[in-house]
């Protein structure tokens, strides 16, 4: 922290609250509505949501989050709820670098009602994923649901770790070393 320098945001980058992320080599990733990398002094486009996914351009990126032990991995996700049965377009994975993405969020049911409020990845293995979501959500017996959702396989299935929490938001997850 002994110096600072200034740089400008990726074009066409509407707003300043946009999730950041450094990966294990001090590059720089900023969500917009589609991900940017800052590297040797200019962005980098890596992504085309709306080209790609159909997602649309008023959805802004919510989280970014880089494996520790393998940056090749990328997950970011859109928060806002879907309010439709349908489950796709809120997390998307990259394994190599940001150059491809897949939609994840297909077989993810659970979040069909609920936006999407942070993603954990295992510091050693980072097909191992948990992610984390708002609302309200509980089963008949007041147990809360849906609050924290689990793949160990990099998004194909997923498995509710809710069991005996609160029906309240969890709005953080962190995954630490084992």
């Amino acid at each position: 922290g002994q110096s600072w320098s200034s740089i400008t945001q990726p074009t066409g980058a509407k707003e300043y609250n946009r999730p950041m992320e450094f990966d294990k080599n001090n590059s720089l990733y900023v969500g917009n509505h589609d991900l940017f990398k800052y590297n040797n002094g200019a962005w980098i486009q890596k992504s085309n949501f709306t080209t790609d996914f159909g997602v649309s351009t008023n959805d802004p990126i919510r989280i970014v989050r880089i494996s520790e032990s393998n940056p090749n991995y990328i997950y970011i996700s859109y928060s806002n709820p879907t309010w439709s049965s349908s489950f796709s377009k809120k997390i998307f994975k990259s394994t190599d670098g940001g150059n491809t993405w897949s939609d994840i969020t297909t077989n993810l049911n659970q979040i069909q009602w609920a936006g999407i409020t942070d993603i954990g990845i295992n510091s050693n293995n980072p097909e191992i994923i948990y992610v984390t979501m708002g609302g309200y959500w509980y089963d008949s017996n007041g147990n809360g649901i849906n609050r924290v959702i689990h793949s160990s396989d990099g998004g194909i299935t997923w498995q509710d770790y809710s069991d005996g929490l609160d029906r309240f938001p969890v709005n953080r997850i962190i995954c630490t070393k084992s």
